[in-house]
């Protein structure tokens, strides 16, 4: 074998290992910035959790909020860890669409509402409990990462008075911040 055909086997070998560790390099960098933002997502999922507790426990320890509200605060507070549910409502936020008021979340809408007249702390803490339980679930598995943009549409949508809007745009803020 001449020198230059060795050379010429030797230039092609090297430009494919280089070809394919360049590739590899690629691969894993895209694989740690998922990572990175998995990991990100779920720090913001366990902050919006941690806001959810600490306002559903307020809402549940005060006896104006009638039994209903306090059973689908605990509903919230249990179904926010569930897959099924998380994939169920990320489909619909991606539809743009509400779901069924079979869970009661129409009727709990209206009753913040109402307690917003005369106990707006209450409301407040409802508002809070509710969110926070539905932005954490959505943020909480990689299928529904995808719908924190439209949750924060819904949500702005959603808001009626000035103190609730400012509350949902924390909310958003730290879901877009994870969605970016």
């Amino acid at each position: 074998m001449d020198s230059a055909a060795y050379s010429s086997d030797a230039l092609i070998t090297f430009v494919t290992f280089m070809v394919a560790a360049i590739a590899i390099f690629t691969e894993l960098r895209m694989i740690r910035a998922w990572h990175g933002q998995r990991l990100r997502n779920l720090a913001v999922a366990k902050k919006l959790l941690e806001a959810h507790f600490d306002a559903a426990e307020e809402f549940l320890k005060d006896s104006v909020p009638s039994k209903e509200a306090k059973k689908f605060i605990c509903y919230a507070s249990a179904v926010c860890g569930r897959k099924d549910v998380a994939l169920d409502f990320a489909e619909f936020l991606r539809r743009d669409v509400s779901p069924d008021d079979a869970d009661g979340s129409g009727k709990i809408s209206q009753y913040i509402e109402d307690l917003k007249k005369h106990r707006p702390d209450l409301a407040q803490l409802a508002y809070t409990a509710v969110s926070t339980a539905v932005a954490a679930m959505i943020l909480r598995w990689p299928e529904t990462e995808d719908a924190v943009v439209p949750l924060s549409a819904a949500a702005a949508r959603l808001d009626s008075s000035k103190e609730f809007k400012i509350q949902s745009r924390g909310i958003i803020r730290a879901a877009q911040e994870c969605a970016a």
